[in-house]
């Protein structure tokens, strides 16, 4: 098994190096990884012994958690992810021991709570959302945040059906979490506004686009990679959707072509983008002998809801993590690397023709809103319907909050020029 492990990664690290990967992950899934922990150790220190520098994570239901397992993984600075559905009623809903009826929650945070006071801050909590458990979603976030999670990630169930009923219960959830993170971005309290920015709710494949290979490629124990672990856990009837395996390698020219041909077989009108990929459906069902139709349809149907009551929340949130990607910028806590102690009471600035880029906006932004007190005024002016104006509206969104953090009494302009 080491052998194989170490003949995964390296087709892995040759492939991304042909395709043009800058930076790849090695997740270890399951199962449950810590079961196999000695061989989960030996490929760590192999991964990490590479020339080649690699993200690690490994998803785990943290019932086998310790301080020797934690200690260890992280201090190979492997990214752990833990999967918690919710609290008790929630999390054991779908998540049972064999055999046994004790509470898998329960065991679970009896595990945490062995675990060094700051390990949580350095682990991200996993949630699977279903159709029952979704009314508890704004509650489930605030749960795991307040164990001490250092970011919370909601995925939904990627192949459960959406019927008209479920789509209205949908909607309502999602503008209840709409309604509740506005209340919390409105109250200016830093702590509150963290915990905006420190959850997610979307498709894994978004980052990539769901109509170009993404570059998730599993290792199935049967010894052959699949696009996705949808088709690595499929068995023998997703075999036809195979992209290689160990003694062969990969096949990246097969890859893009089963992508080719899940975009092609996908109607335009059911191609939506959000919280369900369209390809990950229609693969799913070509496994499984089901027509896709149906639940394309749905999960259509879902994505316009996603867009329409949550579309401008996860836009902000996308906005500020690529913002904090910048040296020079000013978190809640922190002022930025440039700003006058003294006084700043107006900036005005001219969008480009060409379009702006937020990250290029947002140092004129934290100037103005770190610079001395009184009133503030941030105007931004541009041709009407530019390109600079998106990232004009972007930049605007991050002073408001971060103005409201810092109590600062702000006005904001966006001009159209003729």
């Amino acid at each position: 098994m080491p052998a194989q492990v170490r003949r995964a990664v390296a087709l892995f690290a040759a492939a991304g190096g042909r395709a043009g990967v800058a930076r790849r992950t090695v997740c270890f899934t399951g199962g449950e990884p810590l079961l196999e922990f000695g061989l989960l150790k030996e490929a760590v220190r192999h991964i990490r012994g590479l020339k080649e520098k690699f993200d690690i994570t490994v998803n785990t239901n943290a019932t086998l958690l310790d301080r020797e397992k934690a200690a260890f993984l992280l201090a190979n600075g492997v990214y752990l992810a833990v999967s918690l559905d919710g609290g008790r009623a929630v999390h054991d809903l779908h998540r049972k021991f064999a055999g046994s009826g004790g509470s898998v929650y329960d065991a679970v945070l009896k595990n945490l709570a062995r675990l060094p006071p700051d390990f949580l801050s350095h682990v991200r909590a996993s949630v699977t959302v279903t159709s029952r458990t979704l009314p508890a979603i704004a509650g489930t976030v605030d749960l795991l945040q307040g164990l001490g999670f250092r970011f919370v990630e909601l995925g939904l169930d990627a192949y459960e059906r959406w019927t008209p009923a479920g789509l209205v219960k949908l909607r309502r959830t999602l503008a209840g979490v709409r309604r509740h993170y506005a209340g919390l971005l409105g109250t200016g309290d830093p702590e509150k506004l963290r915990r905006v920015f420190s959850f997610s709710l979307e498709n894994k494949q978004q980052k990539a686009g769901f109509y170009a290979p993404a570059g998730d490629i599993s290792l199935s124990p049967d010894g052959f990679f699949y696009p996705s672990d949808t088709l690595a856990t499929a068995g023998p009837e997703g075999r036809g959707f195979a992209i290689g395996s160990l003694e062969g390698g990969l096949d990246l020219k097969r890859l893009a072509a089963i992508y080719r041909q899940a975009a092609a077989a996908i109607p335009p009108a059911l191609r939506a983008e959000g919280a369900f990929s369209p390809v990950d459906r229609y693969l799913y069902c070509r496994v499984h002998g089901l027509d896709p139709r149906a639940m394309l349809a749905d999960a259509a149907a879902a994505n316009r809801i996603f867009s329409e009551e949550l579309g401008g929340l996860l836009e902000l949130q996308r906005l500020w993590r690529e913002l904090a990607k910048n040296k020079n910028f000013g978190d809640l806590a922190h002022p930025p690397k440039y700003f006058n102690p003294k006084r700043a009471g107006q900036i005005a600035l001219e969008l480009p023709a060409a379009g702006a880029d937020p990250a290029r906006l947002r140092p004129a932004a934290d100037y103005l809103l770190y610079s001395g007190a009184g009133r503030k005024t941030l105007r931004l002016r541009g041709a009407a319907g530019g390109p600079g104006f998106e990232a004009a509206e972007a930049a605007l969104a991050y002073a408001a909050i971060k103005g409201a953090a810092r109590g600062l009494k702000l006005r904001l302009e966006l001009e159209a020029r003729a």
